[in-house]
């Protein structure tokens, strides 16, 4: 994306040359109709493609997620700490086989609500997470009035055996390199900005296929097509 706004660059700026790089038209046809596109829907994309690439990088790679806490002056969270259970995930099938196997011995599902309703009042979704692998606790997302997007949720860590309370983690206490961290998330889906958002990141996709598309036709017409 940076090699292609500097070839995109123009060495000198007038509306014409605009027209031409930057506004894609059905008005040409061939070759110049593929430079067009290639150009112009390159152009407006690559922006939200920046920055879906990069919310990528942060999400995939240890070292790209463990820069942005410390560049907040954060610690970075341990790896099996890294990140919450997603708001919309659904128990799986582990989870239900632990919970026949502890069943007899752990509270059951209204006193887990009802410890997780005293803690928030006001919550709008709740996510239960049974006790599973190395996790032996329950942990309930909340999804509460003050979250700012659809990862921004509140923690909180039950006792499987009587519910109580072991931890506390509100979405306004985590520190700055956290929140940050869930806003990529958003950022990468879209989910920011809501349907809006999301429409914005389907377009830069399909404008990076278009530019892909283009870009293969006008290499092919270049070195076969002379």
């Amino acid at each position: 994306m940076i090699s292609g706004f500097y070839l995109w660059w123009p060495r000198q700026w007038t509306v014409s040359v605009f027209k031409v790089i930057g506004i894609p038209t059905l008005r040409f046809k061939g070759k110049q109709r593929e430079f067009n596109w290639h150009n112009a829907i390159g152009f407006w994309s690559a922006p939200w493609l920046f920055l879906i690439v990069l919310t990528g990088i942060i999400m995939i790679y240890p070292w790209a997620n463990d820069l942005l806490y410390r560049a907040t002056g954060n610690e970075p969270p341990a790896r099996s700490a890294m990140a919450p259970p997603s708001p919309d995930a659904k128990g799986s099938r582990g989870d239900k086989k632990i919970a026949r196997k502890t069943h007899s011995r752990s509270a059951n599902f209204s006193a887990y609500f009802a410890a997780a309703e005293k803690q928030s009042p006001a919550w709008l979704s709740m996510n239960l997470r049974l006790p599973q692998g190395n996790r032996p606790n329950v942990m309930v997302v909340i999804e509460e009035p003050s979250s700012p997007n659809a990862y921004g949720r509140s923690l909180l860590t039950l006792d499987a055996n009587t519910a109580e309370v072991i931890k506390w983690e509100p979405y306004e206490g985590y520190n700055l390199g956290r929140k940050l961290r869930i806003w990529v998330r958003a950022l990468h889906t879209g989910e920011a900005g809501g349907v809006f958002g999301q429409i914005i990141a389907a377009l830069a996709v399909l404008g990076a296929m278009v530019s892909v598309f283009t870009g293969f036709n006008l290499s092919f017409r270049r070195f076969f097509l002379k």
